[in-house]
């Protein structure tokens, strides 16, 4: 056997992660905060994003051998202490698992942070003698549930139990921060102030990631490398953006000759080993598959790079005069007939381009909104079902009577006076939270006021039309026509002999007979809103 130089192996081990040094156990446990104040934002972008994007970066370097476990709170019911989920035990091999459900979490309720460290713990172990391992939680608020943090770091602490907690205050104030660094402290763990998403990834990567081995070498001889043929594949989401780290993406790779499945990997920036040939590679990014063909050349590094014209979003829809997160579902619709739904507080990946999102719920309320995507941006569409209801009444004078004929009420919005919806004065229809003004017309007579309806709220505006219904009875021999003048002498309208039924404006009237003679003798009267009357000559 030919040896080449000498090369160095592996002899010793040193730490070697980071200026601050790698904190991270064996066998960890994240407490993930998924309470209604992860909405709130950082730098413009939601807090949940944020994390659901940092937390996918270093589940992506995680080893397969590390264990791993995932507790959220906060995420499926409102105002419910008890609202804590065990997502994931702490095993090798969840980080798919875990960053699939992160990517759905919905965040909306309250922070009971003790709780859920406690469940943690007990997950690692705590309580038992073989209890090992850290619990990493992450929180942009305090404890909301009556529970005492620092009490249980001197339960955990007295337990005897070799198990830290790390708190990682995401967007915290000072005094805040001081609120839940006793579960650190008290526990011999560390307490991170991460502001943005570079803190949160500093403070993810020292607790979560086991720490990198670096060599103390010695000169030894090695064999001389034998070429070989491997295929790598990477993507990004816009043209020279940065790599997609995505542990959920899914590669395959299928021989064109045989037709036959060469090699399958999940997670980002796989390495194929394959001999030479002519291969279809087939990226699948959430609902979406991209498949490009490549010819793999022997004993060389191929590779297949994959741009992909897309945007990470997430629909968040809110409800209420609260504006709480809502479990309604979207609908996203986008270019070339792209379409695609889901749950509020989802994210997911869709091509880039002009996109409309709505929601519709069961009473037929639906919100919509357009918005134009652009590659390689990470997006959040927010939807309010912040309506109100409106159920107008026509009345013929204040304080007077409903007018029993038919009257359709528009309604425009106050500022623009665009049209937004319409109902029949009795009926009731839905608008959103807003100023508005009431347009009602019957026989010429028209009347609008204004008004505002507030989320979850119930307005019957009353629109008095200063009116009243005039009954005509005008016929004779000799008569040709009937008109009806107002106090100018303008013609109001004109009939044939006969009856009418009409809605009056309040005022001084004329009733104008036109005889066959040429004559036109003149009938004086007066319309009293709300007063119905009868005219004949």
């Amino acid at each position: 056997m030919k040896f080449s130089n000498l090369f160095s192996v592996i002899c010793g081990f040193l730490l070697g992660v980071g200026a601050s040094g790698a904190v991270a156990a064996d066998r960890t446990m994240i407490v993930l905060d998924a309470s209604g104040s992860m909405w709130g934002q950082i730098d413009g972008t939601n807090k949940i994003v944020i994390a659901r994007d940092v937390l996918g970066e270093v589940l992506t370097e995680l080893p397969e051998e590390a264990e791993l476990g995932l507790i959220a709170y906060g995420h499926r019911r409102k105002g419910d202490c008890g609202d804590i989920e065990r997502i994931a035990a702490p095993k090798p091999g969840t980080a798919e698992a875990i960053f699939d459900k992160v990517s759905r979490i919905n965040p909306k309720g309250k922070t009971p942070l003790t709780e859920a460290v406690r469940q943690a713990a007990a997950e690692l172990g705590a309580g038992s003698d073989a209890a090992s391992g850290a619990v990493v939680l992450v929180t942009d608020g305090i404890e909301t549930c009556d529970a005492d943090p620092c009490a249980l770091a001197q339960a955990l602490a007295q337990s005897g139990v070799d198990l830290k907690v790390h708190v990682v205050g995401f967007g915290l104030t000072e005094e805040e921060g001081a609120q839940v660094a006793c579960l650190a402290t008290g526990t011999g763990g560390q307490y991170f102030d991460a502001k943005n998403a570079e803190g949160l990834k500093e403070a993810l990567g020292t607790t979560v990631l086991p720490p990198v081995q670096e060599a103390v070498v010695i000169e030894t001889p090695k064999p001389e490398a034998v070429p070989a043929t491997t295929l790598s594949a990477t993507a990004s989401l816009s043209p020279n953006g940065p790599l997609l780290r995505d542990p959920g993406v899914s590669w395959t790779v299928r021989n064109v000759d045989t037709g036959k499945v060469a090699d399958r990997e999940r997670g980002a920036e796989p390495v194929f080993d394959v001999p030479a040939g002519v291969y279809d590679v087939t990226l699948r990014v959430g609902s979406w598959e991209f498949t490009q063909q490549l010819d793999v050349l022997a004993d060389q590094d191929n590779a297949v790079h994959f741009d992909l014209d897309m945007a990470r979003v997430t629909v968040v829809i809110f409800e209420g005069e609260d504006q709480v997160p809502s479990d309604e579902r979207f609908r996203i619709k986008g270019v070339k007939g792209t379409a695609l739904a889901g749950n509020s507080g989802e994210t997911f990946y869709f091509p880039a381009g002009r996109t409309t999102v709505s929601a519709k719920k069961a009473a037929g309320v639906e919100v919509e909104t357009e918005v134009m995507l652009k590659a390689g941006e990470s997006r959040t569409v927010e939807l309010s079902f912040a309506f109100g209801t409106v159920a107008p009444k026509v009345v013929w004078a204040e304080n007077g009577t409903e007018v029993d004929a038919r009257v359709m009420v528009k309604f425009a919005e106050a500022g623009s006076g665009a049209h937004v919806s319409q109902a029949v004065a009795g009926d009731s229809t839905q608008l959103p939270a807003g100023a508005y003004i009431a347009r009602a017309k019957l026989d010429g007579i028209a009347v609008e006021m204004p008004f505002v309806v507030a989320a979850d709220e119930v307005v019957a505006p009353v629109i008095a039309l200063n009116a009243a219904p005039v009954r005509f009875d005008v016929e004779g021999d000799g008569l040709a026509r009937w008109a009806v003048l107002d106090a100018t002498g303008e013609v109001v309208f004109s009939r044939r002999p006969g009856t009418a039924e009409v809605a009056m404006a309040a005022g001084g009237y004329a009733l104008e007979l036109r005889m066959e003679d040429g004559s036109q003798p003149h009938v004086p009267f007066e319309v009293i809103a709300g007063e119905a009357l009868d005219v004949t000559p």
